[in-house]
This record gives C-alpha cells, sequence and structure tokens, in this order.
C-alpha cells in the first residue's frame, strides 16, 4: 500500500503546472519501479530455493512414511506369530483344524498388510499432490506480482511523460489493489501448503499382541 501511496503522490504532481522538483520526482518514480523489479527476481530465486527445500522435504517425509510401514508391518507380524504359535501348540485341536486356523489367519494377516501398503502409497502420493500445488501457487504469485509490475510500469510512464489520463490511471489502481489483496491471499494458500508438507503423522499404535 506504500508504494501505491507513493505512486499516487507522484501522479498527483501532474496536475501541478510547473511543479518546482518535477524532476526528483520522475527519479523518484524510475527508482521505485527499479526496486520493484529487483523485488521480482529476488522473489523468483526464492521461490525456486524454497521448492527445491520442499522437493528435499518430500523424499525425507516418504522415507519416514517407510519407516513408519515398516515399524507397524513389524507389530503385525509379532502379532500374527504369536497367533500361529498358539495355534499350533494347541493341543485339542486336530492337524485339519489347524491348517483352517492358519489359513484364515495368514489370509487376514495378508489383506491388512495389502491395507498398510496402500494407506503408506496413498500418503507418499499426497505429498507429490501438495508439492505440485505448492509449485503452482508459487507461479500464480509471481504472474500476480508481474500484472502489478505491469500496471505501475504503466502509472511510471505517465510521471516519466507528465500525462494524465484520469480514468486510465483510475483503471491501473484499481488493478494493482485488486491484485495485491490476491498476493496476499496467495502467500497464506502458499504458506498453508508448505505447512502441510513439513507435517509428520503420528507415530502408529503397538498392535495387540496377546
Amino acid at each position: 500500500m506504500r508504494k501505491l501511496a507513493l505512486l499516487s503522490l507522484l501522479l498527483a504532481c501532474l496536475f501541478l503546472t510547473g511543479c518546482p522538483r518535477y524532476d526528483t520526482v520522475r527519479k523518484l518514480s524510475t527508482e521505485q519501479l527499479r526496486v520493484q523489479q529487483e523485488f521480482q527476481s529476488t522473489m523468483t530465486k526464492y521461490f525456486a530455493s524454497m521448492e527445491q527445500f520442499a522437493a528435499n522435504q518430500v523424499v525425507v517425509d516418504k522415507m519416514y512414511y517407510d519407516d513408519l510401514l515398516t515399524e507397524d508391518i513389524d507389530n503385525h507380524q509379532e502379532r500374527f506369530d504369536k497367533e500361529i504359535k498358539k495355534i499350533k501348540d494347541d493341543q485339542q485341536k486336530s492337524a485339519d483344524q489347524k491348517a483352517d486356523e492358519i489359513r484364515d489367519k495368514s489370509i487376514e494377516f495378508g489383506k491388512r498388510l495389502e491395507k498398510k501398503r496402500a494407506e503408506n502409497a496413498t500418503d507418499k502420493a499426497e505429498l507429490d499432490v501438495l508439492l505440485q500445488e505448492y509449485k503452482e501457487k508459487n507461479k500464480q504469485i509471481l504472474v500476480t506480482y508481474q500484472a502489478i509490475l505491469d500496471a505501475q510500469v504503466e502509472l511510471d510512464r505517465y510521471v516519466q511523460l507528465k500525462k494524465f489520463d484520469e480514468v486510465i490511471t483510475e483503471q491501473l489502481f484499481r488493478k494493482v489493489g485488486d491484485k495485491q489483496r490476491d498476493l496476499t491471499r496467495l502467500f497464506d494458500e502458499a504458506a498453508k501448503i508448505a505447512d502441510k508438507i513439513k507435517l509428520k503423522p503420528a507415530p502408529p499404535q503397538a498392535a495387540q499382541t496377546n
């Protein structure tokens, strides 16, 4: 908003015939535009760095998810082994009964593992989606900022040429204001996505072994 206020002041000088410091006004406008262009370059480099950081974080998160899966499977494997041993040691059951129970337990165990692996794959796929959403949001920020910069380049042109068109200038100011609000929203949305990428799930509860 400070930038908009400064441009308003600069353009106001266009109404003042024989403004004694108009050269200073033009220099201020040029300098403001230069600073904004440098900021755009800095922001572009910053996003590239943060996207690489986010990609690395996704790799780490996926490894973490795999570790959680291994721990969870180990817990279920321990429970399964104890249940199978209990069936085999049961002297009250025939060999056929034991075979049937072991088969049923094995099928149940296999389905449980299949479900856990599917959940793990889904969790990792969601990370990939979040990473792409984060990159896309950064692109939207850059596009929005470019629109602001384009509008202010046009406003600066009026300052440099000492021209004024009330309708066009008002449209440009409105565009800059709207885009600045969009920019604030996009930054908030990008930050929320980045937080989700960094978010770690709670460790799984150990399977019952009794």
